[in-house]
C-alpha cells in the first residue's frame, strides 16, 4: 500500500498474515489471566498479612503495576484503530482508544523500575548489611515518589503531544509516528521520544538488575566458601584441643590410679563398682558435633536471599528480553529488510507468551520459601497442598495452653511444700521459746502475771518469725487469754482433764490449727453444739481452744 508523494510506502514493511495475526492475538490471553491471578495473590497476601517490610511493599507495588500492564496487554489486539493502514485483524477501536492504551502502556514501565529497585534492595540488605528499617526509612519513600512521578509525567505528556499510535510490527499502541506521515530518518522525532520514554529507562533497569545480581552472587558465594573454610579450620583446631585434653586426662587418671593389686578399691568404691567418682563426670564429655552444621544454618538465609534475587532478575530478563530485542530491531529498520518475517514472527510469538507472564513467575518466586518450608515440615502431603497452603495467610490465634500453675519462685510444688513445713516448724520453735504454753494461759489467776512477760517476749519474738501465720497465732493466744479471764471458772471446769494430759503441748499445734481450721491428717478441730468453745483434737485428746483463734 502506497501513500501520496512524500509519504511512506508500507508495502515493504513486514506484517504477519491474517491467520498469524489471529493466533498472536489470542495467544497471550491465558497467560494474561494467570499473570493477573498471580499478582492478585501477592497483593492479597501482603494486605492480609500483618507483617510489613520494605520487600513486601516493593512486591506489592510491582504486582499492582503488573496487573495494570497485564490488562493492557490483553486488550491491545482488539482496541486498536480499525481504520488504520497498520490495523490488525481484530482491531475495533479508534485513535482515542489507541491513545489510552499507549498512556497505560507507558505507565506500565513502572514495573521495570520497581524490579530494578528490588534488585537494589537485595544488594543493599544482603551485600552491604543495611537493615530493612533503615532502607524503609531513608530510601523507600524516595523510590516510590521517583517512580510514580516519572510514570505519570511521561504517560500524560505523551497524551498532550499526541505521541501514541499503533505499532508497525506488533498489535499494540505506543510511541510511534503517525500512519502515513513522512518520518524517514526520524524527521518527526518519534524514535528520539521512544528512547526517552522507554529506551533509556529500559537500559538502566537491565544494567541495574544484571550488575546487582552479579555482585550479589559473588558476595554470597564468597561468604559461603569463606565461612565453610573457617568452620573447617575451627573444627580441626577443636579436634586437636580435645585430643590433647583426652591424653592429659588419661595421664592424670593413670597417675592417680592404683599401680598394684594391694591398692584395692575401698569398700565404698566396691559398692559403686570400683569407679572413681572424680572421673565420673569426664566420661560424659564428648567431642561437640561438627560446627559446619551451625555454619551452614547461619549462612543458609544469605544463600536463600541470593537465590530469591537471582530468580527475580532472571524472570525479569526472560519476560522482557524478547520485547526489548524486537523494539531495538524495529528502531533500526530491520522490519523493512527482506526476510524480516523469519526474525519478527518468532519474536512475536515468544513475546505473546513471555511478556504477560511476569506475574506468574513473580508469584511462584514470592511463595517459594513458604512452599519449601511446607514440604519440609510435612513431606507426606502433596505438592498441591503445599502450594495452596503457602498462599494462605496464617491467622495468629491466641494460644491457650492448659498447664498446671507455675511453680513458686522458691522452687517446685513439692519443694514449696517442704519449705512451708520447715517454716512452720521454725515458727513453732520461736513461739515456744517465748514461753507461750498452754500451762501459762490455762490458769486465769496467772493471766495478769503472764501477760506482761508475754507481751515483752512477743515484741522480740515476732521479729524472728518469718511466717505471718505464726504472728497471728501469738496475737490470737493473747486475745484468747484475755477473754478467758472473764470466763475462768467455766474454762477451768472444761479444761481440767485435758490440761493434765497435755501440759507440755507447745503452741505450734495451735498455730497449725489456726492456719488449718478445717483440720488435716494430724489435726482436727470440731465444734460442739452442747458446750461453748472450740475443741482441738490432738492424738485422741480434745483440747479446748478459744474461738478467737480463728478470727484472723
Amino acid at each position: 500500500m502506497s501513500e501520496a508523494s512524500g509519504s511512506r510506502d508500507y508495502d515493504d514493511i513486514y506484517m504477519p498474515t491474517r491467520p498469524q495475526q489471529k493466533a498472536i492475538s489470542f495467544l497471550s490471553l491465558p497467560f494474561c489471566l494467570l499473570s493477573f491471578l498471580g499478582s492478585a495473590a501477592i497483593v492479597r497476601y501482603v494486605l492480609k498479612d500483618k507483617k510489613k517490610s520494605a520487600y513486601r511493599r516493593l512486591m506489592f507495588s510491582i504486582s499492582i503495576c503488573d496487573m495494570i500492564s497485564t490488562c493492557n496487554i490483553a486488550v491491545h489486539p482488539f482496541l486498536g484503530p480499525s481504520d488504520s493502514i497498520r490495523a490488525w485483524v481484530y482491531f475495533v477501536g479508534n485513535d482515542a482508544t489507541c491513545t489510552v492504551l499507549g498512556a497505560i502502556g507507558q505507565f506500565s514501565w513502572s514495573t521495570h523500575l520497581y524490579t530494578a529497585s528490588l534488585s537494589y534492595y537485595f544488594l543493599l540488605t544482603v551485600r552491604y548489611g543495611m537493615r530493612d528499617e533503615v532502607f524503609a526509612r531513608k530510601l523507600e519513600p524516595w523510590i516510590h515518589a521517583a517512580i510514580m512521578m516519572w510514570s505519570f509525567s511521561t504517560a500524560s505528556s505523551g497524551v498532550v503531544i499526541d505521541a501514541y499510535h499503533e505499532s508497525e510490527t506488533s498489535p499494540n499502541c505506543w510511541v510511534s509516528a503517525k500512519p502515513g506521515e513522512d518520518c524517514w530518518n526520524d524527521s518527526c522525532g518519534a524514535e528520539r521520544l521512544a528512547w526517552i520514554f522507554g529506551g533509556i529507562p529500559n537500559v538502566f533497569c537491565l544494567l541495574s538488575v544484571t550488575i546487582n545480581n552479579i555482585l550479589l552472587y559473588r558476595y554470597v558465594r564468597r561468604t559461603i566458601v569463606t565461612s565453610q573454610r573457617n568452620a573447617r579450620l575451627a573444627e580441626d583446631r577443636m579436634s586437636k584441643e580435645f585430643s590433647q585434653r583426652d591424653l592429659s586426662m588419661a595421664d592424670m587418671k593413670e597417675s592417680l590410679s592404683p599401680v598394684s593389686k594391694q591398692d584395692a578399691p575401698s569398700p565404698q568404691n566396691k559398692e559403686s563398682g570400683g569407679k572413681k567418682p572424680m572421673f565420673a563426670s569426664l566420661r560424659g564429655t564428648r567431642k561437640p558435633k561438627s560446627i559446619l552444621r551451625s555454619s551452614d544454618r547461619l549462612w543458609e538465609r544469605v544463600r536463600q536471599v541470593g537465590i530469591q534475587s537471582f530468580l527475580y532478575v532472571s524472570s525479569y530478563i526472560l519476560c522482557f528480553g524478547p520485547t526489548v530485542i524486537r523494539q531495538l530491531l524495529d528502531g533500526r529498520g530491520v522490519e523493512k529488510t527482506e526476510g524480516a518475517g523469519k526474525i519478527f514472527l518468532p519474536l512475536l510469538f515468544i513475546q505473546g507468551v513471555l511478556l504477560p507472564s511476569q506475574g506468574i513467575f513473580f508469584c511462584i518466586i514470592f511463595f517459594r520459601p513458604k512452599y519449601l518450608q511446607n514440604r519440609k515440615m510435612q513431606p507426606d502431603r502433596s505438592r498441591l497442598w503445599a502450594a495452596i497452603s503457602a498462599m494462605k495467610v496464617e491467622k495468629k490465634r491466641a494460644l491457650v495452653i492448659r498447664e498446671p500453675p507455675k511453680p513458686h519462685r522458691r522452687g517446685t510444688d513439692h519443694g514449696l511444700k517442704a519449705v512451708d513445713e520447715n517454716q512452720e516448724m521454725a515458727d513453732a520453735d520461736v513461739i515456744a521459746g517465748a514461753g507461750l504454753r498452754l500451762s501459762e494461759v490455762s490458769d486465769s489467776s496467772s493471766v495478769d502475771s503472764v501477760m506482761p512477760s508475754v507481751s515483752s517476749r512477743v515484741d522480740t519474738t515476732s521479729n524472728q518469725t518469718s511466717s505471718p501465720a505464726a504472728r497471728r497465732s501469738i496475737i490470737s493466744i493473747l486475745s484468747g487469754a484475755s477473754n478467758r479471764r472473764s470466763t475462768a471458772s467455766s474454762f477451768e471446769e472444761r479444761t481440767a482433764t485435758s490440761m493434765s494430759c497435755s501440759s507440755d503441748l507447745k503452741l505450734s499445734n495451735l498455730s497449725s490449727a489456726a492456719d488449718h481450721p478445717e483440720g488435716s491428717s494430724s489435726h482436727e478441730a470440731s465444734e460442739s453444739s452442747d458446750t461453748k468453745g472450740t475443741f482441738l483434737r490432738v492424738d485422741g485428746f480434745d483440747i479446748p481452744v478459744n474461738s478467737s483463734l480463728y478470727s484472723t
